[in-house]
């Protein structure tokens, strides 16, 4: 009876310890999408055609496409988007070609693919200028 007893305290501290660290590492992966730098874009500075761009905050892995046609963002098509529970997050692309500009809301539930969708999107867009 004892052994068992023994046994049980050690397994739950087991799995407090597992809960309080991925907990801390999520709080981790969260804090640094909310903290990630969004740059505004010069459209006006862009030729037509297809730019590519990725970003990830490990475990969230983001690859796309962006269309520009006459100095607007016409289309963006992700390609990749390993996301865990941050799929919702692609609807954020709609925001972005309607309001034109990459100072939109991030999607509620899914911040770090948001932040990561956004950040593609700006590198995309920057590689030409650079």
């Amino acid at each position: 009876m004892k052994r068992s007893k023994t046994i049980g305290i050690t397994a739950l501290c087991m799995i407090l310890l597992l809960g309080a660290g991925g907990l801390f590492l999520m709080r981790s992966i969260v804090n640094k999408a909310i903290h990630l730098k969004i740059h505004s874009v010069n459209l006006s500075n862009l030729t037509n055609g297809v730019y590519e761009g990725a970003y990830d905050i490990d475990p969230v892995q983001v690859a796309l496409k962006v269309i520009i046609t006459n100095h607007r963002i016409t289309d963006i098509q992700i390609i990749k988007h390993q996301n865990g529970l941050g799929r919702d997050a692609e609807a954020i692309v709609k925001s972005i070609i309607a309001q034109q500009t990459l100072k939109v809301d991030t999607v509620s539930g899914a911040t770090v693919s948001s932040q990561c969708i956004l950040k593609a999107v700006e590198i995309s867009l920057t590689e030409e200028e650079k």
